[in-house]
């Protein structure tokens, strides 16, 4: 049996940490993007909230868009901007409300997609728009938001109470999971007697 180096233990003890760590976060991502789907399909898909004028292959193209991890950030953006998430709540953890000063449509949170992927590509933005303007169709379709045309080509997209009660099962049941990987790392990291 080959002599193992004390060098050699400390390394392998720490790629154990980095690898657990890293475990644990792709795990609480895992967990956390399921719960959305929960949250979808128990208080939106299977609750016949969608609109009486949506037929079958619609319905099904609608679910799968909302579905998406692009549809997942920017209903919470969505959400996060509406008059449902006080600005003080944001405060009190740090984030600001971004339109304060205009009304959410899809050009607007095209922008904001936009600058925080660092995208200045036009074609970039354009489909991001595009993809926006589906999410919105869908989103719209099963209640989430609503969209009023107004003078112009500005179509303002309001959350609705449907979107703040999806939101507050999803992010409270990931909240939830947060909570209890950051616990059970905490406490493995005490036995461990590393803090």
């Amino acid at each position: 049996m080959p002599k193992i180096e004390k060098s050699n233990v400390l390394e392998l003890s720490q790629d154990i940490k980095v690898v657990s760590g890293s475990l644990v976060a792709a795990m609480g991502l895992f967990e956390m993007s399921h719960s959305y789907q929960q949250s979808l399909n128990s208080l939106i898909f299977f609750g016949g909230s969608q609109r009486p004028d949506l037929d079958l292959k619609d319905s099904i193209k609608a679910q799968n868009k909302i579905r998406s991890e692009f549809a997942r950030e920017l209903l919470t953006l969505i959400w996060k901007e509406s008059d449902f998430v006080p600005e003080e709540a944001c405060v009190r953890v740090g984030f600001t409300k971004n339109f304060v000063d205009s009304e959410l449509s899809k050009n607007g949170l095209a922008k904001a997609f936009c600058e925080v992927s660092d995208i200045s590509d036009l074609d970039k933005f354009n489909a991001i728009r595009t993809d926006i303007g589906r999410v919105a169709w869908a989103a719209e379709a099963y209640g989430l938001i609503s969209q009023k045309s107004v003078s112009g080509n500005s179509t303002p997209i309001y959350a609705t109470e449907k979107l703040h009660e999806l939101m507050i099962d999803f992010h409270g049941k990931n909240m939830q999971i947060a909570n209890r990987l950051v616990l059970g790392a905490d406490a493995a990291l005490v036995e461990e007697g590393n803090l």
